[in-house]
């Protein structure tokens, strides 16, 4: 998740995933497309691509597109005390 948030992803996930289930309904098996409900998945969609702008777009001052560096995973070398979570007990 080094390009994108983990919150970011979370809504694109599943804020689509919700959209494919219901588009799914309506094609296999007929569910009904009401006017509240197609607002309501346009309202869904319409939020996901805001959510990602958001955190795509300029946002320099809040340092938004900063990445910070992490170890590797099959590193076994020990973390330095400035990249510990916590503090050490």
């Amino acid at each position: 998740m080094d390009t994108l948030p983990v919150g970011t992803a979370y809504v694109v996930f599943t804020g689509l995933g919700g959209v494919g289930a219901v588009t799914l309904g309506v094609l296999l098996h007929g569910d009904p497309i009401t006017a509240p409900r197609a607002i309501g998945l346009a309202l869904v969609v319409a939020g996901v691509a805001v959510c990602h702008a958001a955190e795509s777009g300029s946002g320099a001052e809040s340092g938004a597109g900063e990445t910070v560096p992490r170890p590797a995973l099959n590193s076994t070398a020990p973390l330095e005390s400035a990249e510990r979570p916590f503090p050490s007990t």
